[in-house]
């Protein structure tokens, strides 16, 4: 049997990724989350598909961290600390 290296692009997570993660840890609907962050829910569903992109991720990320307490920076994929310093 031979094997296949994995492709390191598959261990990444993107910004929609995260934002699912965020939301189902939460344990709230697309409806609710994407209330209170003030979006749409179609913007949201959008996202987490990464489909599109918020025109100004960094604004979502700092209102997730507000609501949340998920650390904007790890929303946004620069850390892996999801909890405010």
């Amino acid at each position: 049997m031979t094997t296949q290296p994995v492709p390191m692009e598959q261990f990444q997570w993107t910004f929609g990724d995260h934002l699912r993660k965020i939301r189902r840890i939460a344990g709230v609907s697309q409806d609710d989350f994407a209330a209170t962050i003030g979006v749409g829910k179609k913007s949201l569903a959008a996202w987490e598909l990464d489909t599109n992109t918020p025109r100004n991720m960094v604004a979502i990320a700092k209102r997730i961290e507000l609501a949340y307490g998920v650390a904007a920076a790890w929303t946004l994929g620069l850390t892996e600390n999801p909890r405010p310093d």
